[in-house]
């Protein structure tokens, strides 16, 4: 049966109803749905949403400025629940609305805001000398995934502790290892990438692991990109020595979060970690001794 034709409605048009969600909320939004880009990136993008709100004169009253508080607490907690980063200033922002009372909260969190921005930029830095005294010259490096602070390590070292050659697991769901690949070979290293089933065999003629961080857990474990359990495992029974490079902005400081990880994560005990890279030096998983030196 058709349906009669509708006729255009004789009453006023209604103005356009507003969006639910304010711009600073959308962009949290997108920031969530975002599956590219690493914790890194995504962090820095969260503290130019946050700079920028905290600049529009309708937060000028304590009031509304404390009721944004209240939503970014809430907005943060569930941004990228794999990323520590999040998690922790969650927590930071709730704190911080708790304790500071009157017209000072928003320059508490203003402050927050650029002490979290210098302390984020500092990294690379920091963690490419720690690379560059520890990565073993001419060495064949296997990683998986995408990483910012690995390809940026990467490309800041000098010629003599270059690798011979960077190979990248393709990294399904997502291919991230083929971005990756892309950027080193701009920044002029040798790189390639290969299917995820190669992983036994590209293990086996690798010198070293060395992989990204989407979260290091407070006792150590490392979550990341699905994939990377299966890859440290092999590395481990092959006697391959597996380094993590992440800055501290990377750690979390109390326990896991509840619940399980999102599908294109997975959580690698710490015991399976050689030495983590940081910002601040070379960590080494608590508990164990440390395993026999890098192969050179």
């Amino acid at each position: 049966m058709r349906l009669p034709a509708l006729r255009p409605s004789m009453s006023r048009p209604r103005a356009a109803v507003p969006s639910a969600r304010p711009d600073w909320k959308r962009r949290l939004d997108e920031i969530r749905a975002n599956r590219s880009e690493g914790a890194g990136p995504l962090a820095q993008a969260t503290l130019a949403v946050l700079a920028r709100e905290l600049r529009r004169p309708a937060l000028a009253s304590p009031a509304t400025t404390r009721s944004f508080a209240t939503e970014v607490t809430r907005e943060l907690a569930r941004t990228q629940p794999a990323m520590a980063v999040f998690g922790e200033w969650s927590r930071d922002w709730r704190g911080m609305r708790r304790t500071t009372s009157g017209n000072l909260l928003g320059r508490v969190l203003r402050r927050w805001v650029r002490r979290w921005n210098d302390r984020i930029r500092a990294e690379p830095a920091r963690i490419g000398r720690v690379v560059a005294r520890r990565m073993p010259p001419k060495a064949r490096v296997l990683t998986l995934s995408y990483s910012s602070t690995v390809a940026r390590a990467f490309l800041s070292l000098p010629a003599s502790r270059r690798p011979r050659e960077v190979i990248a697991l393709e990294s399904r769901p997502g291919g991230e290892g083929r971005s990756l690949v892309r950027e080193l070979r701009r920044g002029g290293l040798p790189a390639r990438w290969v299917p995820d089933r190669a992983m036994p065999r590209v293990v086996a003629a690798a010198d070293l692991v060395v992989l990204g961080a989407d979260t290091v857990e407070a006792n150590g474990d490392l979550v990341h990109k699905v994939g990377t359990r299966a890859l440290v495992a092999e590395a481990w029974r092959m006697g391959v020595p597996v380094v993590v490079i992440a800055g501290r902005s990377k750690w979390r400081t109390g326990p896991a979060a509840p619940g399980r990880l999102p599908r294109r994560f997975d959580r690698t005990p710490a015991r399976g970690i050689s030495e983590y890279w940081t910002d601040l030096g070379v960590r080494r998983p608590a508990g164990r001794a440390a395993r026999a030196s890098q192969r050179r």
